[in-house]
């Protein structure tokens, strides 16, 4: 178990194993979602989870994709100009379709802002990154009229098992990387350390998809209000 100096002399561990039997480990870990999705060098072959809405919308602005989110983020460092845009836009649909994806046309009406085909909680879009960085954006909120996201609790579990289903045909036993997903403007009614045990729960029971090392991060700025000792 990795450990940080605190102030004052204690130690806040960095990492923790809650699960390692044969082929499957489970570890939660403090860090940066985006630097372990960026990588500047080579890396060893890894799948990292991003959250997105059914439409899996690819323009950050106030109306429909906060820049603060994990999938603002995400975004922001994958797209750098028109052309990545296109490109990020074309890999979605190719890849929703080659999995068998269907999906529901919306009218503008319906939804003011962004796209406007709307796929089933839990499919998956898988992205190809960077430096042996391969993305899976699952589906997890939908959208009112004015573009207000939502997701139930249920609606989370049934998607969060339905990635790890999907890992398990498509992963290839890479290693998986995802987070505490669903807080803030998902609007599922969890706190960050709500999410965090639920994923953590989740990763636990779906353990026979899940033959490789599967690493759970933790935002580093919320050292100080979750402890990942605790589970």
């Amino acid at each position: 178990m990795e450990s940080l100096p605190l102030y004052g002399g204690g130690f806040l561990s960095n990492k923790r194993t809650i699960y390692s039997r044969d082929e499957v480990e489970i570890n939660v870990k403090y860090g940066d979602l985006m630097k372990i999705s960026f990588p500047k060098k080579n890396v060893e072959e890894r799948i990292v989870v991003i959250a997105v809405n059914q439409c899996f919308d690819t323009i950050v602005d106030q109306n429909v994709i906060r820049e603060a989110s994990v999938h603002g983020q995400f975004i922001k460092n994958y797209v750098h100009n028109i052309s990545d845009l296109h490109k990020l836009d074309i890999e979605i649909k190719d890849s929703l379709s080659e999995f068998g994806y269907e999906y529901t046309l919306l009218k503008r009406d319906d939804k003011l802002y962004g796209k406007l085909d709307r796929y089933p909680r839990g499919s998956i879009a898988r992205i190809n990154g960077d430096n042996g960085v391969t993305f899976f954006l699952l589906a997890l909120t939908g959208f009112d009229r004015n573009c207000k996201a939502h997701c139930n609790k249920r609606e989370y579990v049934e998607s969060v098992l339905k990635l790890f289903e999907y890992y398990d045909s498509h992963g290839q036993g890479k290693e998986l990387y995802l987070y505490p997903m669903g807080t803030g403007m998902a609007r599922t009614g969890l706190s960050k350390k709500e999410a965090l045990e639920s994923i953590i729960t989740l990763t636990k029971i779906s353990k026979e998809h899940l033959r490789s090392k599967t690493t759970i991060i933790v935002d580093k700025r919320c050292k100080n209000d979750i402890s990942i000792t605790e589970f």
